[in-house]
């Protein structure tokens, strides 16, 4: 009875957590918009598939059909739409399974509530990137592999190498198209586990030996040789060699004769058929062969040369490396090592939590890249390697998925980083807490005080960190306004960059008939419900997209006179300051045919150069007359109400009113007039939606800075109307 209430109470620790943890993942994913949009890139191409079919032949896509018709299907069975809303909550999903899935890791091999609850924090913390991209492929990958890995982990542990053959097959191949790069690091792993485990004979085995440890070696810098110039791409691919390596040793003195032909034919067998049926449900949406093969593997090769984003080493990764390798080459030559050795590795490991608790929520999945990849071997080696377990082999396993999944980094550093190194805090968790159990044996008395100072050290740090991200996150969530755009109703932002949003998309769904983005930015056409010029839709379409789907984009927009772009500027000027030239036959034709009708805070909106628009929630300020006396003029689309005051107000200063204009004060003269728009697509706005005002008054604005600044129009009984931006 007492056991079973431990198992409750643990239970109840471990739900409490996640909650904690999915409550503070919803408030961070929820008030993170990034310019670059990726997720909008996602969704669209997302949207298109599940209307229109035709993956890579006319809806364009970097990532693999899998990722396509498993979300399609999810929409056939849900009530989805999928937008920035629903993507958030889909993210959220796939960072909580990668979660769960690590501390099952942890809680199957250790049954300690501390390490579980602290790998359970620590893999969410390193893992905060999804808020940057939510839909991202990425999510669904980390969701995957850690599937992947737990499943893979019973498996062996259980000694049932058929079912982790085809559960390889099968994470292997999903994995595989949606991100071919990270389904060949994990079909890596579960080939190299089997060709190690093999039960071949002695020859056999010999030469199995040997094709892995070949194939560790070429691996790494077979996939990274198209940026083989850069000292960044051989530190990495020398790093990743030499860690693998040390683990193929590791792999050599542990392994079992449990892996046959018959594993390898279900492995094969269960693969083949497996990307046949995803293969042939995309063909029925209308891709062809080529086309699939082409989308698959033949684009994603040329992506290294299309952009890269070099990972930046720290000094002390690469001797690290080899040093690490060179102690592990030396014990695997000495076959067994005395327990003087164990109480190193295991006081080492100690020294590892240590740094890794100074690296910071941020930094966690760079010191995993940067210091951990090395130093997986001391992690998972065994303390007592004359009495090697299945949870010894399964831990092996874990590391193993690792050390290859760390090259999702090469040839972008960005979220990949952290994507590739997530299994690092189970590996953690799993070596400090077999380095416990050893010193417990040797020194009972130590052994317990380090037991209490490393529980309590973790507990304290985790404890703090759910709470100061928390309390920060919290606060973003509840001070910020809702966009109120459709499909992202539920996101919250700042203030200025909310206004920015929204009065960017109420101009796009007044005066734009077809939408285009400089770069692709289509979260946009999802807010405005404006079709993009085609459905080749990228994000850096000025180098991904060739010259005839550049030029069928070109005809669209030329046909269409209502057409309007819109621009990120900072992530246009961003790109050609960091040597990425967006010059191209498209963009060429953009700044040839194409001014700017507005800028705001970074963004801008493009109209053919024959056409003049009068902007909505944008107000003017002029100086007119002799003396101080101000017009303020703009257009709102309020309807009929009538406005009773505007408060002027600064966005860096408290929320109080800088300036205050009664529009019924005696030294005020105001007007306001119905409009309509001369230029318009037909139906963008109905009679009477619209009113431009004028008001006149004597005075001066007292410390307004037009720059950051807002106006505010209210009605006579003191509601919200209208918020606009002062022109700029």
């Amino acid at each position: 009875m007492a056991l079973n209430k431990r198992s409750l109470g643990s239970l109840a620790l471990v739900l409490g957590l996640g909650c904690v943890l999915a409550m503070i993942g919803r408030w961070m994913l929820f008030t993170t918009f990034m310019i670059y949009d990726d997720e909008g890139y996602v969704l669209y191409s997302l949207r298109n598939y599940i209307v229109h079919g035709d993956l890579y032949t006319r809806v364009y896509s970097q990532y693999g059909p899998f990722f396509y018709n498993f979300y399609d299907m999810l929409q056939r069975v849900l009530p989805l739409e999928y937008d920035n809303v629903s993507g958030r909550w889909i993210t959220l999903i796939n960072w909580m399974t990668t979660v769960g899935a690590s501390g099952l890791l942890v809680w199957r091999y250790s049954r300690s509530l501390t390490h579980t609850l602290f790998v359970m924090g620590m893999t969410f913390f390193c893992l905060w990137v999804m808020v940057s991209e939510p839909i991202h492929p990425g999510g669904l990958l980390t969701a995957l592999v850690a599937l992947g890995t737990v499943i893979g982990a019973i498996m062996i542990e259980r000694e049932r190498p058929m079912s982790f053959a085809v559960s390889g097959a099968l994470i292997g191949i999903a994995l595989l198209l949606t991100k071919i790069n990270v389904g060949v690091f994990f079909l890596t792993s579960v080939g190299g586990w089997m060709l190690i485990n093999s039960a071949y004979k002695a020859t056999g085995r010999l030469y199995a030996k040997w094709l892995v440890a070949l194939g560790c070696a070429l691996l790494p810098f077979l996939l990274m040789q198209s940026l083989w110039g850069s000292t960044s791409t051989r530190i990495f691919a020398l790093i990743v060699a030499t860690s693998a390596l040390s683990l193929v040793m590791l792999l050599n003195q542990s392994r079992r004769p449990e892996h046959s032909s018959a594993t390898w034919i279900g492995l094969i067998g269960v693969g083949t058929a497996w990307a046949f049926l995803i293969g042939l449900l995309t063909w029925m949406r209308g891709t062809g062969w080529i086309e699939l093969v082409q989308g698959v593997i033949l684009n994603p090769l040329k992506h290294p040369g299309v952009y890269s984003l070099p990972l930046v080493w720290k000094a002390a990764s690469l001797p690290l490396a080899i040093g690490s390798f060179a102690l592990a080459l030396w014990l695997y030559t000495r076959k067994t090592y005395p327990a003087s050795v164990s109480t190193v590795i295991a006081g080492l490991r100690f020294v590892i939590l240590v740094f890794f608790l100074m690296a910071g929520q941020v930094s966690m999945g760079r010191f995993g890249q940067l210091y951990g990849i090395p130093l997986i071997w001391l992690l998972v080696v065994p303390l007592t390697p004359d009495a090697i377990t299945g949870r010894d082999r399964a831990r092996l396993w874990i590391g193993w998925v690792l050390v290859f999944q760390s090259l999702h980094a090469y040839p972008v550093a960005g979220s990949q980083i952290n994507w590739g190194t997530f299994l690092f805090p189970a590996l953690l968790g799993m070596g400090v807490y077999e380095a416990l159990v050893y010193i417990k044996k040797l020194q009972p008395t130590l052994g317990r005080g380090l037991a209490i100072l490393s529980g309590a050290t973790m507990m304290i740090h985790l404890v703090s960190l759910t709470y100061n991200v928390g309390k920060t996150s919290a606060g973003h969530y509840y001070e910020s306004p809702s966009l109120k755009l459709h499909g992202a109703e539920q996101v919250r932002m700042s203030n200025d960059f909310t206004d920015t949003l929204q009065i960017i998309s109420g101009n796009l769904k007044l005066y734009a008939n077809t939408l285009f983005s400089f770069p692709g930015l289509y979260s946009m056409n999802i807010w405005t419900g404006k079709p993009t010029p085609t459905l080749e839709n990228a994000t850096h379409w000025f180098t991904l997209l060739t010259l005839p789907q550049q030029q069928a984009i070109i005809d669209r927009l030329e046909a269409d006179p209502n057409a309007c772009v819109v621009v990120q500027c900072m992530i246009v000027d961003f790109l050609e300051m960091n040597g990425f030239s967006t010059k191209s036959l498209l963009r060429d034709y953009l700044v040839r045919e194409f001014t700017p009708a507005l800028k705001l805070d970074g963004y801008a909106i493009w109209i053919h150069k024959h056409r003049t628009i009068q902007l909505i929630n944008i107000i003017s300020i002029q100086q007119i007359g002799p003396g101080p006396r101000i017009r303020l003029e703009g257009i709102v689309p309020i309807g009929t109400e009538t406005i009773g005051r505007i408060d002027l107000l600064n966005y860096e200063t408290d929320p109080r009113v800088i300036q205050l204009i009664d529009t019924h004060a005696s030294t005020t003269n105001f007007t306001s007039t119905p409009f309509v728009p001369s230029d318009i697509p037909p139906s963008s706005v109905a009679p009477g939606d619209l009113m431009r005002f004028t008001v006149e008054f004597t005075g001066a604005f007292n410390h307004l800075n037009p720059h950051d600044a807002f106006a505010i129009l209210k009605s006579t009984d003191g509601r919200e109307l209208a918020r606009l931006r002062f022109a700029h």
